[in-house]
């Protein structure tokens, strides 16, 4: 902190160490859970994710850095969870809708029979499309980032819950499609703090994802002003554009 008293600079830095310190606690608690459950179905290998708790507590004086260590062991958790089949069908519908706009269709407005019960409808932005192409792993990359963005802000209790609490570990790998526009949104409301146009334009493409996204809209125009506001309306309407094709 430059500028800062050295007692200031001291006292920030000990309270960065002890809250980075309760989020390896978290993750360590919570993760053993989601790595037992995960050993329960035969996947061993899931407690190698806590070898991030020594790691991050030999890194306590860097607290980014246990952050990320944090983010690593919730990666591996959720990379291994991926290898159990997908119980939602978000996904499913997603790249059944993919398919249908590969073969010249709308993929808007009819039921899809891949969907448990069959019938459901694409509701998604058109960005879903190629998001769910990724499958499951595409989720698990998404909700890493989101872990990264809540160690870089420092957020450290936040991310060990959510790296390592086994509702969330599940759910971001049993086939719904909303780790990626999640991460997005974070993504670009961090962001916007300091670079207006980029945080708008990741605004504008987790909205093309997911149009519950669009709900952040009015209150980043109003933080960012006419810029934020053109550029959102501005890239939305070229990420919505298929729909003028596909009638």
């Amino acid at each position: 902190m430059p500028g800062s008293h050295p007692a200031v600079t001291e006292r920030v830095a000990r309270r960065d160490m002890i809250m980075a310190l309760m989020g390896v606690a978290a993750f360590a608690i919570l993760g053993a859970m989601t790595a037992n459950l995960a050993a329960g179905e035969g996947l061993t290998e899931a407690w190698l994710a806590l070898a991030a708790v020594p790691a991050a507590v030999l890194l306590r004086h860097r607290p980014v850095l246990v952050g990320l260590g944090i983010a690593a062991g919730g990666f591996w958790l959720r990379w291994v969870l991926a290898a159990i089949p997908e119980t939602a069908d978000q996904l499913i519908v997603g790249r059944a809708a993919l398919d249908t706009v590969l073969a010249g269709g709308n993929p808007y407005g009819i039921g899809y029979a891949v969907s448990e019960p069959p019938g459901s409808p694409y509701v998604y932005g058109p960005l879903a499309l190629l998001a769910s192409a990724l499958r499951v792993h595409g989720e698990v990359l998404a909700a890493t980032g989101t872990m990264v963005v809540l160690a870089l802000t420092r957020s450290f209790l936040t991310l060990g819950i959510f790296a390592g609490f086994l509702f969330v570990a599940l759910l971001g790998t049993s086939g719904i499609n909303d780790m990626v526009p999640g991460f997005l949104l974070m993504a670009g409301l961090v962001t916007l703090e300091h670079h207006r146009l980029s945080g708008a334009t990741l605004l504008a493409v987790a909205a093309a994802v997911k149009p519950y996204c669009l709900a952040w809209f009015p209150a980043a125009m109003g933080y960012g002003g006419v810029a934020a506001a053109v550029a959102l309306l501005g890239i939305s309407g070229v990420l919505w554009s298929p729909l003028l094709v596909w009638g």
